[in-house]
């Protein structure tokens, strides 16, 4: 005599796997901040429309209206920042807090990093 298998007995087991997101190929990412700041007269900003960073002072040493210092972003996502000094200063360097290779950007004003941990750091202008 053969037994029968009640169907919820499988199938339960396999839709709560589907439900936790086992096999997922697209695993959700957890969540990185980087905080911008600015030190002297210059800006900060992002090249992305969905993760905008516009920071510090204007060409005439004016604050940015709208300012937004720190985005959130998925871990592994890069972002392109660009630093852009004011009239009479120069860009001079990005100082990272890291503990670690999350920011590798030094002397170039234009930077992209991918990011797997919160990171801020500052770009730096000089007279």
């Amino acid at each position: 005599m053969k037994k029968k298998m009640k169907l919820s007995t499988i199938a339960f087991p396999v839709l709560l796997a589907m439900a936790m997101g086992c096999g997922d190929d697209n695993p959700v990412k957890a969540n990185v901040t980087l905080a911008i700041s600015v030190s002297g007269d210059g800006a900060v900003e992002s090249n992305s429309t969905d993760h905008v960073i516009k920071c510090g002072k204007d060409a005439d040493g004016n604050d940015l209206t709208a300012q937004t210092c720190s985005v959130e972003l998925d871990e592994g996502e890069s972002i392109t920042l660009t630093a852009t000094a004011s009239n009479g200063s120069v860009f001079t360097i990005w100082n990272a807090n890291t503990n670690g290779d999350e920011f590798t950007c030094t002397t170039a004003n234009v930077c992209t990093v991918t990011l797997t941990k919160d990171t801020s750091a500052s770009a730096v202008f000089v007279p």
